[in-house]
């Protein structure tokens, strides 16, 4: 099979490369192993809120002070800005609806009710920016629902000098997922929902519900789509927000779900459930790939993209001695000697989180230090940044995945 471009890995950054380029009329397709990161979604996508573990406000004029390794230093800060501003109309495209921007950092409600800043959240979502002060609020959970931690919610509602009562909703289909522990996460609830009607629920969140001004909810909502809360909104007399879950994130699957169905909309073909197992690098190109699924057949284009994330999802791998690239051998930023790979206290930094693929200026990657011409790299599977630990992954995904779509469509 021939295309314009392979993008091996479905998560966001590659997803993102996918629709730049598929807008841009180039036959691609995207080689996606399932489920990603985007399944532990916080609700937000992390522009930069931390520098050397100092917060950061103004995210933009914070870049120029990054490392040269940087994903935002090798595209450097006029180009992050101007993305990063595009980036809000790029995803309503895809029907993912947002908040914020890249002026000012806000502030989002983690699972364990912390705040920590960030740059775009849901719109459905509680922030802590919301104007709630003097309006009664009601925090409302699912009966049996363990995912959504609603006493440490409450309290960091109430540092934040907000009134927050507690409360739960049952409902008969719900309570049968209470046989089974394992059954009563956020996906099996939403799909729930959806087969006994939004109705019902509405229902029973308006008979606990008056009185106040704002509900809050765990974010169980949708996983096909925006329309389960937009109904509910409707059918509500209060105000409501939803409230981060722990894994897994309903609003993550939507979003795959959306930028996928998207990508196709656009001629883009996803080879689901299967992983690219190897390739041929030849003259400084990658001459074609094969995957687990089409072993025999070889998958051929002008431009290949690398996108498939760090150590989670095994992008990148670790053995007792090496820190490696598991498809194609490609050179990877690590520490010579293994004791400087890690920081024996826990809550420091750790070096092995800034360890990933290393690229040249125009993100194409190097085996044995020598560049290949069409094989780029985009994402968490980079090096020079702890994504995590200065909550800037989501952004790293958007903006390198764009930005390598536009550095490649001008080949």
């Amino acid at each position: 099979m021939k295309f314009d471009t392979v993008i091996i890995g479905g998560g966001l950054s590659g997803l993102a490369c996918g629709i730049s380029l598929a807008e841009k009329g180039k036959k691609c397709a995207v080689v996606s192993s399932g489920q990603g990161a985007l399944h532990f979604f916080s609700g937000s996508f992390d522009l930069l809120g931390y520098i050397d573990g100092s917060e950061v406000e103004s995210p933009i004029q914070a870049l120029s002070s990054l490392n040269k390794e940087h994903p935002y230093s090798l595209i450097g800060v006029d180009e992050v800005e101007r993305i990063s501003n595009e980036i809000p109309a790029f995803l309503n495209k895809t029907g993912v609806k947002i908040t914020g921007g890249n002026a000012k950092n806000h502030y989002r409600l983690t699972p364990i009710g912390n705040k920590r800043p960030t740059w775009l959240t849901i719109d459905e979502y509680i922030t802590a920016d919301d104007s709630f002060n003097g309006k009664k609020l009601l925090l409302l959970n699912v009966a049996g629902y363990l995912d959504m931690p609603v006493k440490f919610i409450a309290t960091g509602l109430e540092q934040q000098g907000l009134s927050c009562d507690v409360d739960e909703i049952s409902i008969p289909e719900l309570e049968k997922r209470r046989e089974n522990a394992s059954e009563m996460r956020s996906v099996n609830i939403s799909k729930t929902i959806e087969t006994i009607g939004i109705n019902r629920i509405a229902d029973a969140i308006n008979s606990k519900g008056n009185g106040y001004d704002v509900v809050l909810l765990p974010a169980v909502f949708g996983w096909n789509g925006n329309e389960q809360f937009e109904t509910l909104k409707g059918l509500v007399k209060p105000m409501v927000k939803t409230v981060a879950t722990l894994p897994p994130a309903v609003p993550g699957v939507r979003i795959q779900t959306l930028m996928r169905k998207y990508f196709q909309s656009l001629g883009g073909t996803i080879l689901t459930g299967d992983i690219v197992v190897g390739g041929k690098i030849e003259n400084g190109k990658l001459q074609w790939i094969n995957t687990r699924n089409l072993e025999d057949e070889k998958l051929i284009a002008a431009t290949y993209v690398l996108a498939t994330g760090n150590f989670f999802s095994r992008g990148i791998a670790g053995a007792p001695n090496e820190i490696y690239e598991p498809i194609f051998g490609l050179d990877v930023n690590t520490k010579a000697c293994r004791d400087e790979w890690y920081d024996e206290r826990f809550f420091n930094p750790q070096p092995y989180m800034r360890f990933g693929v290393s690229v040249d200026n125009n993100f194409r990657t190097l085996k044995n230090g020598k560049t290949i011409e069409n094989l780029y790299a985009i994402g968490s599977v980079l090096g020079g940044a702890d994504q995590i630990k200065e909550a800037s992954m989501g952004g790293v995904s958007l903006i390198t995945g764009v930005h390598v779509a536009e550095l490649i469509s001008k080949r």
